[in-house]
C-alpha cells in the first residue's frame, strides 16, 4: 500500500468516528430545550466533519501544500476531537442530565414519564 493510500484510510476512518462522535453528543434545538432526535442528529452528524475537511484541503490546494498536508491536518484535527469526546464523556453526559433533566441518556429520544 502507498502512503497516499494510506493517509486516505486514516482520514476517512477519522470522519467517521467524528460523525460518530457528533452524533452521541446530546444537542437541543435553538432556542428550546428539546432534545434533538437521534434521527436528526445522526443527518446531522457528518456535516461538521464534511466542511473541516473541505476547508482544509481548499486552503492547502491554495498554499500549494498539497493534498497529503491536508489529510494530515485533517486527520489531526479530528483525531483529536474523537479523543477529546471520549475523555469527557462522562461530563457531557453529566451537563446534558442537568439540562435537559431524566430525559438525558445517551441514545433516549423521548422523556421518561413518571
Amino acid at each position: 500500500m502507498t502512503s497516499d493510500l494510506q493517509l486516505w484510510i486514516i482520514a476517512a476512518g477519522c470522519f467517521v468516528a467524528s460523525s460518530v462522535a457528533f452524533a452521541t453528543m446530546p444537542l437541543a434545538k435553538p432556542g428550546t430545550r428539546q432534545r434533538l432526535r437521534l434521527r436528526t442528529r445522526v443527518a446531522v452528524a457528518p456535516l461538521p466533519p464534511l466542511a473541516g475537511a473541505a476547508f482544509v484541503v481548499v486552503s492547502c490546494l491554495k498554499r500549494d501544500d498539497g493534498v497529503v498536508t491536508g489529510l494530515q491536518l485533517f486527520s489531526l484535527a479530528m483525531g483529536a476531537l474523537v479523543i477529546m469526546r471520549i475523555v469527557f464523556a462522562g461530563w457531557l453526559k453529566q451537563a446534558a442530565e442537568k439540562y435537559y433533566g431524566d430525559a438525558a441518556v445517551v441514545g433516549a429520544d423521548t422523556p421518561r414519564k413518571g
